[in-house]
């Protein structure tokens, strides 16, 4: 597309350069491919199918929002949107269908903007994904892996060149591969009674670091996991089941005392969440904090200090106080409060812009004050409630430029 743009005027050579500056100043999370300059400034050369995945999901929504106009940018975030859909780990039907009618319609308006001789062979080849995802399942299971990963397995695997090169050569080429799948898949055959929750925790703590509480022991519900964050009104305490797959968390090795205007955060959040509920209540004030957080496949880390640059993937979407809010993960703790263990991250939350800016409509990106609102319970966020990742550009007037990111959800 980019040479298609050039070719009617829409972009020249010192935009390439100029967006690939500008690339620089954008924050990722770090489970995106990272895209040097020169690949951006070089006409996107030698890209692979992850590196395309941040330029089109992540870059291209900020980078070419001030250099394409009207039809021209609207057409591209059809294709964006498209793209977000059918590059996750898992999808379901319904995305397969709303995908399809983007790419047709991206391609139905590419042909009016830029005529018949416009379409290429992959463009072809989008129309066709739908019945691919269908038969084969999502595009991690077909697309990714069989172009690219399985060379980079294949590479990485060791043999000596001596007699049985080809069993050998197969065997680890097996387990290389499907490791992960195993890993993934283990909440599939392990009944969630008690007796085979300790067992598996054994064979965890002979291998990593294991938390002494038991909220692992109760039944797991992906639905609910999966839909919660998104629901408006919904009760969350923060004392649900954490997906099997973010176990063990990496704790701090000592507990520590919650500052005082913290502490009142949590117990206003646990008033308001466990009302009614009097102000004699006893709160422990000790906190036990970890490092970071894998959710379904997607990671998350805090901000080391209050930059924008400190963690890329400390940035995140939530719904609280029944709005959506981009806010910047300050810390993970636990804590223990009557018989259970809740799980919160500690969220500075980003004040909404002071002025409007119509430029950014309807393209998803948003408008915030690079500032944070003050402590309150809203701070105290369930992990559960974590919806998405974000990207964050800054931009004019101390605000930031926030993009919505898909978040990656294996099962």
């Amino acid at each position: 597309m980019i040479e298609v743009w050039q070719d009617f005027g829409l972009l020249d050579s010192t935009d390439s350069s100029a967006m690939a500056t500008e690339s620089t100043t954008i924050i990722i999370p770090r489970q995106y491919t990272k895209l040097s300059e020169g690949k951006i400034s070089g006409a996107f050369a030698n890209m692979k199918s992850d590196e395309w995945r941040t330029w089109v999901v992540a870059l291209s929504p900020f980078l070419l929002k001030q250099r394409l106009s009207g039809e021209h940018f609207v057409n591209w975030l059809r294709y964006v949107d498209a793209v977000k859909l059918v590059t996750g780990p898992s999808i379901i039907v319904e995305d397969i269908d709303t995908a399809h009618l983007l790419m047709k319609n991206f391609g139905k308006i590419c042909v009016e903007l830029y005529g018949e001789s416009m379409p290429t062979p992959n463009m072809h080849m989008h129309l066709h994904l739908k019945e691919s995802f269908l038969d084969f399942g999502p595009s991690y299971s077909f697309w990714l892996y069989g172009f690219e990963r399985l060379n980079g397995d294949m590479k990485d695997i060791n043999i000596n060149f001596k007699t049985g090169f080809e069993t050998t050569y197969a065997t680890m080429f097996i387990q290389n591969v499907h490791t992960q799948d195993l890993v993934y898949s283990l909440h599939s055959f392990i009944n969630s009674t008690k007796e085979d929750m300790l067992l598996l925790t054994k064979f965890i703590e002979e291998i990593g670091e294991v938390t002494n509480d038991e909220s692992g022991l109760t039944p797991f519900d992906y639905s609910r996991f999966i839909d919660g964050p998104s629901l408006f009104n919904s009760t969350i305490t923060s004392s649900e089941p954490l997906p099997p797959t973010s176990y063990p968390l990496k704790f701090n090795k000592k507990t520590e005392l919650i500052c005082h205007e913290h502490y009142d955060a949590l117990k206003n959040y646990y008033m308001n969440t466990y009302a009614p509920m009097t102000t004699n209540t006893y709160i422990d004030t000790t906190i036990h904090s970890f490092k970071k957080i894998t959710l379904l496949g997607q990671l998350y880390q805090p901000a080391s200090d209050n930059s924008l640059s400190s963690s890329p993937s400390s940035f995140i979407q939530a719904i609280v106080d029944n709005q959506l809010r981009i806010g910047q993960i300050s810390y993970f703790f636990t804590h223990s409060f009557g018989n259970n263990t809740h799980y919160f991250a500690f969220v500075n939350w980003y004040s909404h812009a002071t002025q409007h800016f119509p430029t950014f409509d309807g393209t998803g990106i948003q408008v915030w004050k690079n500032q944070y609102k003050p402590v309150s319970r809203l701070s105290i966020l369930p992990i559960h409630r974590i919806y998405n990742p974000a990207a964050v550009k800054p931009y004019i007037d101390n605000n930031i430029l926030t993009l919505s990111l898909p978040r990656k959800i294996y099962m």
